[in-house]
C-alpha cells in the first residue's frame, strides 16, 4: 500500500509544517490518536445490483453498489480463485 493512507496514518509534520517532537518515538495519527502496535484494513465489500435505479436509466447501467450494510455485504472470495 502506498499513497494517501500511509500518508495519513505516518506523518512526519503539524497541520502548520512544524516538526513533530520526538518524531522516532511518536505513534500519532491526526495528531490525537495513539496507534497501538501495527495497523491493519479490512476490507467490506458491497453485492452488485444493491440499489434501486429508475427505469428509464435501467438500460444505460450495468452495475449499481449501494450503501454497506450487512445484508448488501459481498461475502465471497477475492481476487483469483483455482479455473478462472
Amino acid at each position: 500500500m502506498e499513497g494517501p493512507l500511509l500518508e495519513g496514518l505516518y506523518w512526519d509534520s503539524w497541520y502548520n509544517n512544524q516538526q513533530l517532537y520526538n518524531l522516532k518515538n511518536s505513534s500519532r495519527i491526526y495528531y490525537e490518536n495513539i496507534l497501538l502496535g501495527v495497523p491493519r484494513v479490512r476490507q467490506l465489500k458491497v453485492r452488485n445490483n444493491t440499489c434501486k435505479v429508475y427505469s428509464s436509466f435501467q438500460s444505460l447501467m450495468s452495475e449499481c453498489y449501494g450503501k454497506y450494510t450487512s445484508a448488501n455485504e459481498d461475502v465471497s472470495n477475492f481476487g483469483l480463485q483455482i479455473n478462472t
